[in-house]
């Protein structure tokens, strides 16, 4: 599987457990395990995703 399938995946995986969470939340039912994978899925998809970190660019320009 290719990075942007596995990111896809991921983010389809996040999008059906945001449903899924909203119909727990509208019911009144505890959402917790979900809550918990969600958590760990947005993890994982910011290690995919390329993340500029402009304060350390930044302050290592300035040191010039």
């Amino acid at each position: 599987m290719s990075k942007s399938q596995h990111k896809k995946a991921i983010e389809w995986e996040i999008e059906r457990l945001n449903n899924l969470i909203d119909q727990k939340i509208v019911k009144g039912l505890d959402y917790k395990k979900e809550a918990k994978r969600h958590i760990s899925l947005l993890k994982e998809l910011n290690r995919c995703s390329p993340v500029w970190n402009f304060g350390k660019i930044f302050s290592s320009l300035t040191s010039f």
